[in-house]
């Protein structure tokens, strides 16, 4: 218990080396590196739950091609809330704002894509500007 929430706390380390190879190779090999840390816990109230969530991460993805180095943090948080309205009934409200790093294959594809048929560009392939992807979700509930 960590002032009276329990839940979980984590770490998530991750290395990749990719490479597509052959006449169908599209994206160039690239190197990944990541490293997040995340929290999550909920606490007991008279009234109902109250659960807290949060996340970073730092990623960073080094092409072999002549193409720009990626490297980027996402921070994510999140709230929500279940208060008991009787003993059926319960109210629920959850706010997130989360943001998500890019991966390789959306941002060095530069090439058709046999298995789907498609020609793929990536961001930082086509010479655009890659940003992390924001959402903000709100969801309202009662069961």
């Amino acid at each position: 218990a960590l002032a009276g929430f329990t839940g979980a706390i984590g770490l998530q380390v991750d290395d990749r080396d990719f490479s597509a190879l052959g006449a169908e190779a599209f994206i160039a090999p690239t190197q990944t590196d990541a490293i997040g840390v995340f929290i999550a816990e909920q606490r007991r109230f008279g009234w109902g739950t109250l659960q807290v969530g949060a996340s970073v991460q730092d990623l960073g993805h080094t092409p072999e091609a002549a193409l720009p180095d990626y490297a980027e943090t996402a921070v994510s948080l999140a709230v929500g809330a279940g208060i008991d309205l009787t003993e059926a009934w319960r109210l629920t409200a959850n706010l997130a704002r989360t943001e998500r790093n890019l991966a390789a294959e959306e941002l060095y594809s530069d090439g058709a894509h046999l298995a789907t048929r498609l020609f793929e560009v990536g961001i930082l392939a086509a010479g655009d500007e890659a940003e992390t992807e924001v959402s903000w979700n709100l969801d309202l509930g009662i069961a």
